[in-house]
């Protein structure tokens, strides 16, 4: 039963980030934030995640975006 709720609330955050990530993107896609608005939310997601490397991940998916600019 432990290990049900903390699966559920894993379940839970995952989808509240990917609830959070489709606003950012759709607002980058409707002009409402720029590039740099969206490497800072990039930045955020990526730092909530439970990862190893997280500064590694951040620069490499923000360079990307970056190339955009």
């Amino acid at each position: 039963e432990k290990d049900a709720r903390k699966a559920k609330g894993m379940m839970e955050d995952q989808s509240s980030i990917t609830k959070e990530i489709g606003f950012h993107i759709n607002a980058y896609k409707d002009g409402t934030i720029d590039v740099d608005d969206m490497i800072q939310a990039i930045e955020e997601f990526i730092n909530m995640l439970d990862i190893e490397n997280k500064t590694d991940v951040v620069n490499y998916t923000t360079s990307l975006y970056e190339r955009v600019k």
